[in-house]
């Protein structure tokens, strides 16, 4: 699975005449990538968010973002517009969304991503959305999404989550018209440098479980993952790291067994 790129920091400029304020967010990634079929090639991408946001006289915060991506082999596009509203009651969303059950999965590993994931999330049949509300109180979260489109599925999408402690459960659920059922649960804990995790996801047809495990050390970061679907063959299993730079840039890498194919990738990650 793709990683998300974008960064806490941004590049911030004032349209006075809107009294609104324009945020642009990004990184990249650079480096060797193996994927056990062919010849290790150079992986490069580049991902920047563009958002645009103003406060009414009410208080309710309002926006829209787009995201503009460009990766080595020329496939760039423009993805992800959304347009949201935010207030005490919580934040709607409209776009091109995430299934709410998206939030429910595992790590992968590697600058760019081994797949160490991909498995087992895929018994999630996370769909795509066009509506989200979120809500947070405290330590629970909920996140409802649905497609709205004008064709013969309507996928609804559920996510609930608790976090206190270093303890985070999530439970996902999605539906397709309320007739192909998939469902979800995350649970990690989190004490110290250590960080220890579990996903299991079932469609009806086909179920799987992933576990993983974090130790940071000052800068560097180690991750060990593995994932066994019960109609997958092969089981899925890799280590990784990440080496803060400083100021945004990072060296990371991974080495995994994947599908039957050893896979490795070796690189660069920048955040602006």
């Amino acid at each position: 699975m793709k990683k998300v790129l974008f960064a806490t920091t941004a590049l911030v400029a004032s349209a006075g005449f809107a009294a609104a304020d324009f945020t642009i967010t990004g990184g990249a990634v650079a480096g060797l990538k193996d994927t056990g079929s062919g010849d290790a090639y150079l992986h490069t991408e580049i991902d920047f968010n563009i958002v645009g946001s103003g406060t009414s006289d009410n208080g309710l915060t309002f926006g829209a973002s787009i995201d503009l991506d460009d990766e080595h082999d020329g496939t760039g596009r423009v993805s992800d517009t959304e347009i949201f509203v935010s207030g005490s009651f919580g934040t709607v969303t409209v776009g091109e969304l995430d299934n709410a059950i998206d939030g429910v999965g595992m790590p992968d590993l590697g600058f760019d991503g081994i797949g160490i994931d991909d498995d087992v999330e895929a018994n999630r049949n996370a769909g795509g959305a066009n509506f989200n509300y979120a809500y947070s109180m405290d330590a629970f979260s909920l996140a409802v999404s649905a497609d709205l489109g004008d064709d013969s599925d309507h996928e609804f999408g559920l996510a609930v989550g608790y976090s206190a402690n270093g303890l985070g459960v999530k439970v996902g659920y999605n539906s397709d018209d309320f007739d192909d059922d998939s469902w979800a649960l995350q649970a990690s804990y989190s004490a110290n440098a250590l960080t220890v995790g579990a996903l299991y996801a079932d469609n009806g047809s086909d179920n799987g479980f992933g576990v993983w495990a974090s130790y940071a050390m000052d800068a560097l970061t180690i991750t060990v993952a593995a994932n066994d679907v019960e109609n997958g063959g092969d089981n899925d299993y890799g280590v990784g790291f990440s080496y803060g730079l400083g100021g945004g840039l990072s060296v990371a890498g991974a080495f995994g067994e994947v599908d039957g194919e050893t896979v490795m990738d070796l690189g660069l990650t920048m955040s602006f």
